[in-house]
């Protein structure tokens, strides 16, 4: 399981930089049309141009390492998600959305983020944490709906949330995780905002038969029919090709069960080079590379966007593998720029045939 714990210290300090640029920054042009979610069939995401976030690590990095300048551009010049994790108190995630989403509307773009609050997180692996009950998380929710406050966004809810809960969670504990998924689906889904429940990807559960056999059993219990879709591989290292046949499989089967035009997102940021040789390993692979540029172009008609979910570079925690404690990596969240480095050169590599490390 991914290691995805975001430091509210570095969020903060983006959020006071967004404040600044929305006070002293005029609109680049209108604001991108509201549009309804895609619950219909529709790509919601159609013509959406996503939001670049200002001082960025890659962009600070690159500012003071010469050396790193060119290299890291590459990714501090792209969209990526902003994570929302618990705050104390909770009601300044209502600033912090409000500010990312008034600088991405006057920049016509659109902000992607990513709720990553869900009690028992993680399954207490590398980012566990999350609300501590029920309550809390109903009224973080009901934060980001107000920092939303109607205008165009993307909303990934819940890494891990769905596919690992039989990992960890009992009956009592299963049942009330659903009704608070739901209860985001169902809050958070509303005309200008495109919600997708994570939905993990085609190995979740082994094999792609077994994850889709999951997903269509638990999907109807979340909320999948109040939402626009569904996100494969969030901070995952599978290929863009076989994510694709895997989510138009499940789109197929949530129409046959009378939920039909679910579309989906996919997390590119390192899936590149797919697994790479490390087919059963999660933290800190070597042989990853920078998957496609986030863009709602796809050119699949399910597929409504590549997305930068796991921010590049960032360190999956202080492991290497399955998990093996390794000092020499930062904890999670930690942006490593050594890393990043390598997730670009590796994609050139590709592209030039030459091998990756």
């Amino acid at each position: 399981m991914s290691s995805r714990r975001r430091s509210w210290r570095r969020l903060a300090v983006l959020c006071a930089v967004i404040a600044a640029t929305v006070a002293v920054t005029p609109p680049a042009r209108a604001a991108t049309p509201v549009t309804a979610n895609s619950s219909a069939g529709v790509n919601s995401l159609a013509g959406a141009r996503f939001f670049v976030m200002p001082g960025n690590p890659a962009q600070r990095a690159a500012a003071t390492t010469r050396a790193y300048s060119s290299t890291l551009n590459q990714i501090a010049a792209q969209p990526t998600a902003y994570w929302i994790v618990p705050q104390k108190p909770d009601y300044l995630n209502q600033r912090y959305v409000n500010a990312i989403q008034t600088a991405a509307t006057a920049a016509g773009q659109v902000p992607v983020f990513t709720l990553y609050a869900i009690t028992n997180r993680d399954c207490g692996s590398y980012s566990s944490g999350g609300e501590p009950n029920a309550g809390a998380y109903r009224s973080l929710v009901n934060y980001v709906r107000a920092g939303i406050a109607g205008r165009r966004a993307v909303v990934i809810v819940e890494p891990d949330a769905i596919v690992a809960a039989p990992t960890c969670l009992d009956s009592g504990q299963m049942m009330e995780r659903a009704a608070l998924l739901r209860y985001a689906a169902n809050t958070l889904s509303r005309p200008g905002t495109s919600v997708y429940l994570d939905a993990g990807n085609w190995n979740s559960k082994g094999t792609p038969q077994q994850s889709l056999a999951y997903l269509m059993y638990a999907l109807p219990y979340v909320g999948i029919d109040k939402v626009a879709g569904f996100a494969l591989d969030t901070s995952g290292v599978l290929t863009t090709k076989d994510e694709q046949a895997f989510g138009d499989r499940v789109s197929a089967r949530l129409a046959a069960a009378g939920m039909p035009g679910k579309h989906y997102v996919i997390d590119t940021s390192r899936n590149g080079n797919g697994p790479g040789p490390n087919t059963g390993g999660f933290c800190n692979l070597p042989g990853l590379a920078l998957g496609a540029n986030p863009t709602s172009v796809t050119r699949h008609p399910l597929n409504d966007a590549f997305l930068w979910v796991k921010y590049p570079g960032e360190s999956d925690g202080a492991c290497s593998g399955n998990g093996t404690p390794d000092a020499s990596a930062p904890p999670s969240g930690v942006f490593w720029p050594a890393y990043a480095m390598r997730l670009v050169n590796n994609r050139a590599a590709l592209l030039s045939g030459a091998p990756v490390r």
